[in-house]
């Protein structure tokens, strides 16, 4: 009939959900993080006042002030390698734009400009990580 009973489901590895392959394994909340559809790190940032501090994140360890709107947020684990995919936006687009200036292994780098001039300026921005770990 193809309905697969609990007893019959297998426990997908970490290899199985790297892949993303298999149709009837069962995921556990351990192995979640190594599909490649799962953010693997993401956050809310505040830093109006110019110290960064998390409002929510999920696997960010610390942030690391480079100047005014110029911050690197430090991953708790990081990624196998620097080819992470990242997105960031400022939580008011009408202040400005933000962009990943770079990304490493253990950290993404997140600039935030005024739209008006293109100045870069201290406000609350989100990022999110994509990639293996």
């Amino acid at each position: 009939t193809g309905v697969i009973t609990f007893v019959d489901a297998m426990i997908a590895t970490q290899a199985q959900m790297e892949t993303a392959t298999s149709l009837v394994t069962i995921v556990t909340p351990g192995r979640t993080q190594y599909h490649p559809g799962v953010a693997k790190m993401w956050a809310y940032v505040e830093n109006t006042a110019g110290t960064p501090s998390t409002i929510v994140a999920y696997n960010v360890a610390s942030y690391t002030d480079n100047g005014v709107g110029d911050i690197t947020v430090n991953l708790t684990t990081g990624f196998s390698s620097a080819n992470a995919a990242c997105v960031s936006n400022v939580a008011t687009n009408i202040i400005g734009f933000s962009f990943i200036t770079s990304t490493g292994a253990t950290a993404v780098r997140v600039e935030t400009r005024l739209r008006s001039d293109g100045t870069n300026a201290d406000t609350d921005f989100m990022v999110v990580c994509f990639g293996d770990q």
